[in-house]
């Protein structure tokens, strides 16, 4: 083949008009055969010979001519996707127009080994509130490797964004646009802007606010206990601040950098000056994105992750089997207020987390 081509471009190349005679007469014989004067002699692998018009047409249209045709053409296309992969300015990169946004959460297949415990959504939401879990929660919470907790009126008693707007005397205005929030009324980001406008913390007041505890919920510490006993990783998710969460997470042993919350950021003199939008919860479905990195961190690719929580929030982020990736259940806590749209949509619903710990403890 290499003898045959190389024979070919430089014996047809001469000219412009040569090489395209012959380039058609490679690939069309009836083209080449007709454009090519048969007068001079046509050159088969190297040499010189006269052919007749009968001789000619044997040798192009013979099938040992044609399957070398064949083959040159498939070496030649894939000698052109190979250059054009080596002289792409997108070699060694992927390409800009599949970029993913670093915010976006990663797409994801459906998990056969989840959905095998989520054999049927009716029979993994018969939540009564006070009986034990359903058959498939106590599959999920054998299998599950990780456990994310919302902070405020889960694993404390309080909602601290509303104690911290009382300490300005602005509780009762505060406490209504929660309550909104937590119940989906309403985005969550605007809530969130419009609260923080109203109480504006200075950096003096987040300290001193902090140095209070916030009352922690009946069987939280003994909760995370049990899960660290197990080997189970504990995140703590809020919409709450972090310079108020981090003290919640101390008291229940659990580290920093498994804390996703809001932070303030501060003018200067300690003012207040507003919250970093790029945190994760600072965004409506942003427990869903923090449960995806999560996700990501983890040395188990299929891992299994509960959340435990209240609100709406927490009820958004679970894996509806969309691709955009979540928790793989949601267990939703009365314990402190109960929130309807929670007590029916949650996979099982608690009002005690001492619920929770016995179906951990005793999975059967």
């Amino acid at each position: 083949l290499w003898s045959w081509w190389s024979h070919f471009f430089f014996n047809h190349a001469a000219t412009p008009l040569r090489f395209n005679q012959g380039f058609l007469g490679l690939f069309f014989p009836r083209v080449g055969a007709t454009s090519s004067k048969l007068g001079e002699g046509a050159r088969i692998c190297g040499t010189r010979q006269p052919l007749s018009t009968e001789a000619y047409w044997h040798f192009r249209c013979s099938p040992l001519s044609t399957l070398p045709r064949c083959a040159l053409l498939a070496l030649a296309l894939l000698s052109l996707a190979s250059l054009g992969r080596a002289f792409s300015p997108f070699a060694g990169k992927s390409s800009p127009f599949l970029a993913v946004s670093a915010s976006s959460p990663p797409l994801s297949a459906p998990n056969p080994r989840k959905l095998s415990a989520r054999s049927s959504d009716t029979a993994l939401r018969t939540n009564m509130g006070g009986g034990g879990a359903p058959e498939g929660v106590r599959a999920m919470l054998r299998r599950a490797d990780c456990f994310c907790f919302d902070v405020d009126s889960t694993l404390i008693q309080v909602e601290g964004i509303d104690e911290l707007a009382g300490s300005v005397k602005k509780h009762e205005e505060v406490s209504a646009i929660t309550k909104q929030a937590m119940e989906g009324h309403a985005s969550f980001f605007s809530t969130l802007q419009s609260r923080l406008d109203i109480i504006r913390p200075s950096r003096q007041l987040i300290e001193e606010f902090s140095r209070a505890p916030l009352p922690l919920t009946p069987g939280a510490v003994q909760l995370v206990a049990t899960l660290h006993a197990r080997g189970a990783q504990v995140f703590l998710i809020s919409g709450g601040f972090r310079q108020m969460v981090e003290p919640v997470a101390t008291a229940l042993s659990v580290p920093l950098d498994n804390v996703y919350a809001n932070n303030l950021r501060f003018e200067p003199d300690g003012a207040y000056k507003d919250f970093d939008p790029q945190s994760y919860t600072a965004c409506d479905g942003g427990k869903r994105l923090a449960i995806n990195h999560i996700r990501s961190l983890l040395a188990t690719p299929d891992a299994v992750i509960v959340m435990v929580g209240d609100g709406a929030t927490d009820l958004d982020s679970r894996d509806s089997q969309d691709g955009r990736g979540g928790a793989d259940l949601v267990c939703g806590f009365g314990g402190v207020v109960v929130r309807e749209s929670v007590r029916k949509g949650a996979d099982w619903f608690v009002t005690d987390l001492c619920q929770l710990e016995e179906a951990i403890r005793n999975p059967n």
